[in-house]
């Protein structure tokens, strides 16, 4: 059957904004899955808007055979670039979804 990962961003007062996190998805061995193949690390924003729910982002999207398992390793860090002053307090809440269907 098929199947989507992707994420949802909970938004809160006093967050990390999402062009500072940054994302990365490979299978058990390292190999990068989709779009993380390129040399380029997206952040949130630059991951694709999941058609249905626009304030969500795809990680990959893929099919497997019912007797088949498939393993993931998601890395999330923040960007050498996010400006946050030490000792402040800024979070952010990231909803992983796995979505399937049988074929």
């Amino acid at each position: 059957g098929e199947f989507q990962i992707y994420l949802t961003k909970d938004n809160y007062d006093n967050e990390i904004d999402g062009d500072f996190i940054k994302f990365y998805l490979t299978d058990e061995y390292g190999n990068p899955y989709g779009i993380f193949a390129d040399e380029k690390i997206p952040n949130y924003y630059n991951l694709p808007v999941v058609s249905d729910l626009p304030a969500s982002r795809e990680l990959y999207h893929g099919s497997i055979l019912s007797n088949e398992k498939q393993k993931f390793k998601l890395r999330v860090w923040l960007s050498d670039s996010a400006n946050i002053k030490k000792g402040a307090k800024q979070n952010i809440t990231l909803l992983v979804y796995v979505n399937g269907k049988a074929s």
